[in-house]
């Protein structure tokens, strides 16, 4: 008998998501977005992972007064991140007021 692979199997191509704390390669699969891996920025860390697959994957870089969280979802099959600011370096998970800028990922970004 053979095994057949898992529809929510990460591809392993991936998309590169970057922020200006660090970055993160994310898949679609079935069953929503996989982040196949992160990297911090230097002078920054990664915490609070959800790998996923789920609806909306995360990971957030933290550093000395700054700090992102990326979100990652699937719109359309392809790997988008909305970034977050973090409202200061005071231990408060907070958001500001919404996303920074535009959608990062996706054809011609």
């Amino acid at each position: 008998m053979r095994a057949s692979a898992s529809s929510d199997a990460p591809t392993l191509a991936g998309t590169l998501l970057e922020s200006g704390e660090g970055s993160a390669m994310a898949d679609c699969v079935a069953s929503g977005a996989y982040l196949l891996y992160w990297s911090p920025d230097q002078g920054f860390w990664a915490e609070d992972v959800v790998r996923g697959p789920a609806g909306t994957a995360s990971v957030t870089f933290r550093g000395p007064g700054a700090g992102v969280i990326m979100r990652v979802s699937c719109p359309a099959g392809v790997p988008v991140a909305h970034l977050y600011r973090l409202a200061g370096d005071d231990g408060d998970d907070g958001y500001s007021a919404g996303p920074s800028g535009s959608p990062s990922g996706g054809s011609g970004e």
